[in-house]
């Protein structure tokens, strides 16, 4: 970690400019600092490393979410034509006064189509209305999520022809330190609670193996989406990079696949939080509770975001709580089950081979983290950093994981049940004391991180329906509606959020389940095919033949796994096992 002492410092160069050197080996940008920036990246309260940026940097991480943008946003770009006047208005007003008077236009006229569709590039006004449009949706955002503005810059482009054109590029503010701890935070959570499962279902050598292809391969296409990033800085999210590949399509498809996700999340949460109490009080049923959970949550979804980033940051802590504290009951514990000195008897090989496919789900599913490391790297102080910081995380990641997956299958062998947790629980050699903390770090992490992964899907409703609190234009949808009426409607999707992920989960009460769907559908497609599409895509003709095959090789090989881990998670236990 000594090499990143200099991530604190400011870049320098000319009085005012900046050297940013070549966007897409075509063209050079100088971009200006205004006094203001580098009071903002120096004289932060607290220093750069503070607690609050952290908090900052962190919103700024999970603050601009695809489901949270407009469907106007949705749209092509203008034409060229009005491109041009758009450009031509500008160069009569002031430069604060332009990009205030753009931003209003490129929200109601402009679309979020930053990358180049298959086989094209940018056009200059397509660089203008993105540029603009980009401030357009820091602002829309922040006001309806609460969430913390990117900073942007105006930067001078020259292609290749000599033509100068300027546009507002996002300015990274996170330090390599910040970088890695809002990777860790988004990869660290209650998917490693069921690894000890997924080693039982595989055995040790299918289980180790997967879990070194899982981090090897989410490492390389993290990577691969840094490189995708670096192809246009207009780039910011993970919908930006399927749009820049596949067109318009490409951003609906990731909206409906980020859709599932945070829906999967939430009801995995839920889950967690009923199936634990249940274990400490079985004489209160898992319907109660569920119940219960959605009685806490619903208040907690009427938080501001700020507020609720805070929370997801405590999250964190109660899940290497309670890590520490699975460890600490496997050397207190004198005897098998639950004993790390007298482990229990474990397997190879896995005793039913059906459910191996089962077990690859959820193996991999506490790697899903490539949706938001879009928005990690674009705030990042320095970028060419973003490859060191993915390999602190990840080795970190994968020695917390491996170590996770190990111990509980020490500890509990054939006997594991989907959260290992509920082992301890339900083990008689658990003392009331250690039982009473671990479950109190378990409630805390649904109520933590649920309505912060409920917000992006909150914030959708409510843009369908015209309640954000952007400025609608006359005649826009939700012009008209009464201040009462907009706060019923916000009340009722609040509570239809959480009624919903109640339901799903009564619905579908199996932890384990949702953890294999959530890996072998959502993760195999997030993490490791759609990343390499992408740059497959927008680098077509200009990969090298040998890496062209092999990511085809990673795609075919990742499917396969991905059809039938999905395809036996939906199969009855008694199918895999033999028993039906």
């Amino acid at each position: 970690m000594s090499g990143f002492h200099d991530d604190d410092a400011i870049d320098s160069g000319s009085p005012g400019h900046l050297e940013i050197g070549s966007w897409g080996g075509r063209s050079q940008r100088r971009s200006s600092f205004t006094p203001a920036f580098v009071d903002h990246l120096i004289h932060d309260v607290g220093g750069v490393n503070s607690i609050e940026n952290y908090t900052r940097s962190y919103m700024r991480a999970v603050g601009f979410h695809e489901l949270a943008r407009s469907p106007s946003n949705w749209h092509g770009f203008p034409s060229d034509d009005e491109g041009d006047r758009y450009h031509d208005e500008e160069e009569d007003l002031g430069d604060d006064e332009a990009q205030e008077e753009s931003a209003s236009a490129a929200i109601q006229n402009a679309a979020m189509n930053y990358g180049t569709s298959p086989g094209s590039r940018l056009n200059d006004a397509a660089v203008r209305h993105a540029g603009h449009l980009f401030i357009s949706r820091q602002g829309s955002l922040a006001s309806r999520m609460e969430a913390e503005p990117l900073l942007v810059r105006k930067e001078s482009i020259t292609d290749e022809h000599g033509k100068t054109i300027t546009v507002n590029i996002a300015v990274g503010q996170s330090t390599i330190y910040q970088t890695i701890f809002n990777s860790i935070n988004t990869l660290v959570g209650i998917g490693l609670l069921s690894l000890p499962l997924g080693f039982r279902l595989s055995g040790w050598i299918i289980g180790i193996g997967f879990m070194f292809f899982s981090m090897l391969s989410t490492a390389y296409t993290a990577k691969i989406i840094a490189v995708c990033m670096e192809s246009n800085p207009v780039l910011i999210t993970y919908g930006d990079l399927a749009w820049a590949a596949f067109g318009k399509k490409g951003r609906v498809i990731i909206s409906i696949i980020f859709f599932l996700e945070l829906l999967a999340a939430c009801v995995a949460l839920v889950i967690l939080f009923a199936d634990s109490l249940h274990d400490l009080m079985p004489t209160v049923s898992v319907l109660t509770w569920k119940l219960f959970c959605g009685l806490v949550l619903t208040p907690l979804c009427f938080l501001p975001l700020r507020l609720l980033s805070v929370t997801s940051i405590l999250g964190i802590v109660c899940t290497f709580s309670i890590v520490g504290m699975i460890f600490l009951s496997g050397l207190v514990t004198q005897e098998s089950p639950g004993s790390l000195i007298h482990p229990a008897k474990t397997y190879m090989l896995p005793e039913h081979w059906s459910q191996v496919p089962l077990s690859l789900g959820i193996l991999i599913s506490p790697w899903g983290g490539h949706s938001v490391f879009p928005n990690i790297y674009r705030d990042m102080r320095h970028p060419y950093k973003f490859e060191k910081a993915m390999k602190v995380t990840y080795t970190f990641t994968f020695l917390l994981d491996l170590s996770m997956g190990v111990v509980g299958y020490l500890l509990f062998g054939d006997y594991v049940k989907d959260i290992v947790t509920s082992n301890i629980l339900l083990n008689p050699q658990t003392s009331n004391g250690l039982s009473i903390a671990l479950i109190s770090f378990i409630a805390a992490i649904p109520i933590t991180k649920t309505p912060l992964n409920a917000r992006p899907i909150i914030s959708t409703f409510e843009v369908l329906l015209g309640l954000d609190q952007r400025v609608l234009a006359p005649g826009e949808e939700g012009v008209g509606m009464t201040a009462f009426a907009r706060g019923m409607y916000s009340v009722l999707i609040r509570v239809g959020c959480v009624f919903s992920f109640i339901t799903i989960a009564i619905l579908v009460p199996s932890f384990e389940r949702i953890m294999a769907l959530m890996g072998s559908a959502l993760c195999f497609l997030i993490c490791i095919i759609l990343p390499l599409m992408f740059r497959l895509r927008i680098f077509a003709g200009k990969l090298p033949r040998s890496t062209v095959i092999f990511d085809w090789c990673l795609i075919v090989i990742s499917s396969i796994f991905a059809i039938t881990g999905t395809a036996t998670a939906m199969m009855p236990r008694e199918v895999l096992t033999g028993k039906a």
